[in-house]
């Protein structure tokens, strides 16, 4: 039997997502019929790949997402929705007058992913009501998209401008800690990288930096080959101080005429004008993980696109 999350989880034009879900099933497009509204148009909708952050509950509070299990919409003006999530991709159509928003005939694979399994019930049922005709208020501020789904739900993305000639590269995730892990405080005990992005161009370089990293952390990593003429792989090492976090992710990657840009995300207490994260006791217990992630691009120059988020969720913060 179908669940709400093999509804929800296809959002994205075909991009690779964490972990090298590249093989994504492809759907034919639905058939044109819509309506635009002009208000939206202008402030971005169709210039912008549109990503969900957080989901608002009928209580009013705005509930934590994983940072991997996102999902993302680009609207045409041809009247096609396109998307996906973790490793689904759909296609739909969309309409717009100057009050509300819908998408019809959405239409998706339908993968087991893992992430699926990390989504609450009740944000399940509040994303699942976009796929479904149901009209939805939208507004567009400083960004983000705000979809009022009644009930005092809400859905916020966060909004991205489309490049020109830009594609999606292939990623793969090679080692990613949680909790406590290493730290770029002084200590030698604990690390003593540089912080937060470390681009590697060359094994020797990669061996290095693995090397200085506590004992309880490398004993167990085993790299697979790589072949650094086409590839490079990206650390994060997140640092323990005022910046603690308790995971941090690649989502993306992406070449356009601009070079190449990354797409990371991580959990922070320090997200401004953030309630949630403000008075979030888990935030304050948590420390500093890392991750290695092999991309397959030497496109250059290279520029990291941040997305901090608080444990207990609120609306998170881009930091381009």
């Amino acid at each position: 039997m179908q669940t709400v999350n093999s509804v929800l989880l296809s959002l994205l034009i075909p991009v690779a997502m964490l972990t090298a879900c590249s093989g994504n099933d492809t759907i034919d497009p639905p058939q044109d019929n819509h309506s635009v509204d002009n208000t939206l148009v202008e402030q971005g909708l169709l210039t912008s790949e549109w990503t969900l952050e957080t989901v608002r509950d009928s209580e009013g509070l705005y509930r934590p997402l994983p940072l991997e299990a996102t999902w993302r919409l680009r609207f045409a003006a041809d009247g096609r929705v396109s998307g996906n999530a973790l490793c689904n991709g759909g296609v739909g159509d969309w309409q717009a007058d100057d009050a509300t928003i819908s998408i019809a005939n959405w239409t998706q694979t339908e993968i087991d992913c893992d992430s699926s399994h990390l989504i609450t019930i009740a944000t399940d049922a509040i994303v699942s009501r976009l796929f479904t005709t149901e009209m939805m208020m939208p507004s567009v501020n400083s960004g983000r998209l705000f979809l009022d789904a009644g009930d005092n739900a809400q859905l916020v993305f966060s909004g991205r401008v489309i490049q020109a000639e830009e594609q999606a590269v292939s990623i793969e995730a090679l080692v990613r800690t949680v909790g406590s892990s290493r730290a770029s405080d002084g200590n030698p005990a604990l690390g003593d990288l540089a912080t937060p992005y470390v681009i590697y161009r060359d094994a020797e370089s990669l061996n290095a930096d693995i090397a200085l990293l506590p004992v309880v952390e490398t004993q167990s990593i085993t790299l697979p080959p790589i072949d650094f003429s086409n590839i490079i792989v990206v650390g994060i090492y997140l640092p323990l101080d005022s910046s603690i976090s308790s995971d941090v992710v690649v989502r993306n990657a992406r070449e356009s005429d601009t070079g190449l840009e990354i797409e990371a995300a991580y959990f922070s207490p320090n997200i401004p004008n953030d309630t949630a994260a403000s008075n979030c006791a888990a935030d304050a217990a948590l420390s500093a993980p890392w991750t290695l992630v092999r991309i397959e691009s030497v496109e250059e120059p290279v520029r990291f696109a941040e997305m901090a988020r608080s444990y207990c969720s609120g609306i998170p913060t881009p930091r381009p």
